[in-house]
């Protein structure tokens, strides 16, 4: 997923950290060599947690001194255990989670439910009382009523799934077909917005820093995994199924995302609690019987 072999020379890429560390074996990919390369991907993972830290405590240094208000020895342990669940907190709220992001993804997601309940799009201004029964439709009005634009970039589909025009017009459509029809007999497709017209001001986004956040995050998930597998916690694993569900079918794995799925309707609904429970939670096989020791059945 974040390893091309095209970008060894970029620095900064993880092609690029395989070749400065010499680890060849892990450089052959996933599929032929997974021993090699999860054990490169856990302590590159590591390596990005040390480095956002330091970054987040102003640390230039390894052993430099993080520039925060740290709790003495004197306080409590309860005390102590709330100031690192704190920090903890801005750290994923900085490094991992975009807090405007999530703003817009609530949004996003509230108007789909008032959509589905209602089987109509409507809101497109607050002083505009139109519905529509499709989002392209929406769009449409917004651009030729209100002169409204949504062109969020080189995207071919919107946050909602619709696909913008190519030729940045800032319609969408729902099928292919449909915009592939709309290109072919419009004769006006494509000509330039009027003098007078504001489009929306397009963001400036930092790649780099996008591209080490998803690698963060995503290795933030594996840990959790083998930490839920270790410690043989049968509900924290059931909760990082549904997040793998989501990565599996985006990514085409459907099979994956079928198994998974059927796991999933099997403890909710499918098998009487006591099945569903052992189910949940007989997954592991601990043969030291010490703790941290559990591995997946």
């Amino acid at each position: 997923m974040f390893v091309n072999h095209s970008s060894a020379a970029e620095v900064g890429t993880t092609r690029a950290s395989i070749n400065r560390t010499g680890k060849t074996n892990a450089a052959k990919g996933v599929e032929n060599h997974y021993s090699e390369y999860s054990e490169f991907h856990a302590r590159e993972v590591e390596a990005h947690i040390c480095a956002s830290f330091m970054e987040m405590t102003e640390m230039k240094k390894i052993r430099d001194k993080p520039r925060l208000p740290m709790p003495d020895k004197s306080v409590s342990k309860q005390t102590r255990d709330k100031w690192l669940l704190e920090v903890c907190e801005e750290y994923v709220q900085k490094f991992v989670l975009n807090k405007d992001e999530l703003i817009s993804l609530v949004g996003q997601t509230t108007e789909l439910e008032s959509v589905n309940l209602q089987s109509r799009w409507t809101r497109c201004v607050d002083d505009c009382n139109a519905s529509y029964a499709y989002h392209s439709g929406r769009v449409r009005h917004e651009v030729e009523v209100h002169n409204l634009s949504f062109d969020d970039g080189p995207d071919d589909r919107d946050h909602y799934g619709y696909y913008c025009c190519r030729m940045h017009c800032r319609l969408v459509f729902k099928t292919k077909a449909t915009r592939k029809r709309y290109v072919k007999n419009n004769e006006k497709h494509g000509e330039t917005l009027p003098d007078d017209s504001t489009p929306q001001e397009k963001r400036q986004e930092d790649y780099k820093f996008n591209y080490h956040s998803a690698k963060l995050t995503f290795g933030l998930v594996l840990l959790e995994f083998n930490d839920a597998i270790k410690e043989g916690d049968g509900a924290r694993l059931f909760e990082l199924y549904k997040l793998a569900l989501l990565l599996y079918k985006t990514y085409g794995h459907y099979k994956y995302a079928y198994a998974v799925l059927l796991y999933l309707v099997k403890c909710t609904a499918i098998l009487p609690p006591s099945q569903a429970l052992r189910l949940k939670w007989n997954r592991f096989f601990n043969g030291s019987g010490l703790p941290g020791r559990n591995i997946p059945l």
